[in-house]
């Protein structure tokens, strides 16, 4: 717990006092994520719970950097299987709400460290580092003025042909009260 608390704050403190006098709107994210990973024709399916930092460039382009590490592990036969950590930097584009209700895409670059180990017999562990590509496609719905829900499929493509895919639910906030600038040019 003292290295997630540790990482949230590397996370957040950087983009939150650039996106200040930028004033660039910011919001942060916290979600509970159930990932699907099959490994030797098995399936495990562990609980991540994680935070992101987001600021919005323009009105539905934003830049977002993610956190996430295990609560809860997974055990198939003897074997168990935990994310010790799982990084993302991406590219947010959200659609413009109807009735509240918007659609987005995030594109990121993501690394994750996986441990693996044996559970009966001679205990041994394993830990293995992945980096690769990483989309999440999801709506946002409005609570408050601030606060929507946000769910979303997560795939993850790394390298050596391993995958995830992912089931997300959370909570984002909007920190302050800044609009984005509107988009100009070829991508308004």
């Amino acid at each position: 717990m003292r290295t997630f608390t540790f990482s949230l704050l590397l996370l957040f403190t950087p983009l939150s006092f650039a996106a200040g006098p930028l004033a660039l709107p910011v919001t942060v994210s916290g979600f509970l994520e159930r990932q699907s990973i099959s490994l030797s024709g098995e399936k495990f399916e562990p609980v991540l719970a994680g935070a992101t930092l987001g600021a919005w460039i323009y009105e539905g382009i934003g830049i977002e950097i993610g956190y996430g590490a295990s609560i809860s592990d997974d055990t198939v036969a003897s074997l168990a299987l935990e994310t010790n950590s799982q990084w993302s930097v991406g590219v947010r584009f959200e659609s413009a709400p109807i009735d509240g209700i918007a659609a987005y895409a995030l594109f990121a670059v993501s690394s994750v460290s996986i441990n693996s180990r044996f559970t009966a017999g001679v205990a041994s562990s394993e830990d293995s580092h992945f980096r690769g590509a990483r989309g999440v496609f999801g709506l946002t719905f409005p609570l408050r003025s601030r606060w929507a829900v946000d769910a979303a499929f997560v795939r993850h493509e790394y390298d050596d042909d391993f995958g995830i895919n992912g089931v997300r639910i959370g909570l984002r906030y909007n920190v302050n009260n800044v609009r984005p600038r509107a988009r100009r040019g070829w991508w308004q």
